[in-house]
């Protein structure tokens, strides 16, 4: 009567294991699979391919970098792709935080993104929120340095849209 008993305890265990796996596997591939696009993958990246085959439903494409005019320049293309795969897209910033340091240079940084990405952050529920980029071996400053300077790009791309009466939050 023992073994019986361990034995059912056996086979519950080992049922209610394969259900919790089944359940996560489930989970996993409920997640949304995002992917981000810039100038370095070609204009000819394919949407279709990449929600088709690989699973991607959103992204985010780079529109500027810095305060340079270089970066970026197939966003359009890449927007009316994705728009076209029905992807929903995002436009996002390259910072060049150590170029241009302090708030000053998180403004100028900000104000060049709004203007560049000004006709796709717009209300409707198509394109995603904006996004910074911050990486790099070599960034230098304190992580208080750091804050400060992402919140200065965050709120001035937030101000530059509520001019335009649109609400945007940056993510990043």
């Amino acid at each position: 009567m023992r073994l019986t008993r361990f034995f059912s305890f056996y086979i519950a265990a080992v049922i209610a294991g394969f259900v919790l796996l089944a359940g996560s596997e489930r989970v996993m591939a409920a997640r949304p699979i995002g992917i981000d696009i810039s100038d370095y993958q070609s204009p000819g990246v394919d949407w279709s391919v990449l929600k088709n085959t690989y699973g991607v439903t959103f992204g985010w494409a780079k529109i500027s970098q810095g305060q340079r005019s270089s970066g970026g320049a197939n966003f359009a293309g890449y927007a009316a792709s994705a728009k076209a795969a029905g992807v929903p897209i995002g436009a996002y910033h390259y910072s060049e935080i150590n170029v241009d340091t302090g708030t000053a240079g998180a403004t100028a940084e900000a104000n060049y993104f709004s203007t560049r990405a000004a006709s796709y952050l717009v209300p409707g529920g198509y394109y995603l929120m904006p996004m910074l980029d911050v990486e790099g071996a070599s960034l230098t400053g304190t992580k208080t340095s750091l804050s400060i300077w992402v919140n200065q790009w965050c709120t001035t791309v937030s101000n530059n849209s509520a001019a335009l009466g649109n609400r945007v939050k940056p993510c990043l």
